[in-house]
């Protein structure tokens, strides 16, 4: 469903990053790796969080509990912010 909806590369990507999130023992681990760029958002989507999947492809994300016990997908979408 995913490849067919976003691409066979952001697909790949976005299991990659789901893998780094279950694996990351703090936001601060999974920020660690800057090719991520992991940050904060802002304004109507402040306390949810970014990191680039591929391009300007970016996943969208909110953790619920410290260290993160939960993180909860928000959306996949292509950044145009930039």
């Amino acid at each position: 469903m995913s490849q067919r909806a976003w691409g066979e590369a952001v697909a790949r990507a976005y299991a990659r990053r789901i893998e780094i999130l279950q694996a990351g023992a703090t936001l601060q681990a999974v920020a660690a790796l800057r090719h991520l760029r992991l940050h904060p958002l802002t304004g109507d989507r402040q306390g949810q969080y970014a990191l680039t999947l591929h391009d300007r492809w970016r996943l969208i994300f909110t953790v619920h509990g410290t260290p993160p016990n939960r993180v909860h997908i928000e959306e996949v979408t292509i950044h145009h912010g930039d």
